[in-house]
């Protein structure tokens, strides 16, 4: 899939700095200095205040202020203020597409008892986090085929002592929902793509199966409204990008959020559902860092 996995296995704790407002935090002095390093985590906050806690959609390293994707209800108060950036695991595109470089998988399923063996395999993932369903990740896989036999093939051991049981997509459980910097979209679908490119190739010496490019994407269905709600027409015919951001669940342990710096909307079209006007739209999701590889942040938390 390309993704680089980077673990946060502690807290990162520290008292609010100078500056803080309702949207923008500055973290205490030893901070990262890189750009965009807590982007996609959640940070929460204790004392002046009481409990809050918000999405981090943008991060300076220079100034040491993270953005929230949306406004927390009383500013952080310089040292009065405590805040938590808790124990994640942060997934993010990297373009190394050497084959060399890359892991691939081998995957076994049985067909009516015949078992089939997928070598090599390598592909790309999309989500759906339409209302009044379990969110979805589809994976397609594309490999070389290798033995196909008649061979029982025992199941593997499983132990699903890590599971979690998922939660559908509602008001409740999805929040911090940041389009452009508007938090007050009401969606009905929303689904995005890796949009990976895939490509088999045989050469005289080898075969094997490459990702050789991505253009992330996704698309959204949401309530049209009137210009003076929200006007999405203008910042389409602009081609205005900004910050996407979305947290799928609320208890530590099943929290996924999907964060994107620089997103795009694009060929705006209405539909009815139910009586109500709808407006769909494209997304594109842009490389933002000066290393790009961050299109899209997926966060575990």
């Amino acid at each position: 899939m390309n993704f680089t996995e980077t673990v946060t296995p502690t807290p990162i704790a520290g008292a609010c700095g100078t500056g803080s407002t309702t949207q923008t935090v500055v973290l205490a002095a030893g901070s990262s200095t890189i750009d965009d390093f807590y982007t996609g985590m959640t940070i929460g906050f204790a004392g002046t205040g009481g409990a809050q806690q918000g999405e981090i959609v943008k991060y300076v390293g220079s100034t040491l202020t993270a953005t929230l994707a949306k406004p927390i209800v009383t500013a952080p108060v310089v040292t009065a203020t405590t805040y938590t950036i808790g124990t994640n695991v942060l997934y993010m595109p990297n373009s190394n597409f050497s084959a060399s470089a890359n892991t691939s998988a081998s995957i076994y399923f049985n067909v009516d008892g015949v078992k089939h063996v997928l070598l090599g395999a390598r592909g790309t993932v999309s989500f759906d986090l339409s209302p009044k369903q379990i969110p979805k990740m589809k994976w397609k896989f594309t490999g070389l085929l290798g033995t196909v036999s008649d061979s029982p093939q025992a199941n593997p051991a499983t132990n699903f002592t890590g599971w979690q049981v998922p939660v559908t997509v509602s008001t409740a459980n999805t929040t911090d929902i940041s389009i452009l910097g508007y938090n007050a979209a009401v969606i009905e679908k929303l689904t995005f793509d890796i949009a990976n490119t895939v490509a088999y190739r045989q050469t005289l010496g080898s075969e094997s199966v490459l990702i050789t490019d991505r253009k992330p994407a996704g698309s959204i269905s949401l309530e049209a409204g009137t210009l003076a709600t929200k006007d999405w027409w203008t910042p389409v015919k602009a081609a205005t990008t900004g910050a996407f951001c979305i947290k799928h669940g609320q208890t530590a342990g099943n929290i996924v959020g999907f964060t994107a710096p620089q997103m795009q909307l694009t060929d705006p079209k209405y539909s009815d559902s139910n009586g109500v006007q709808m407006l769909d739209m494209g997304i594109i999701f842009q490389p933002f860092g000066a290393g790009g590889n961050d299109e899209l942040r997926i966060c575990s938390k």
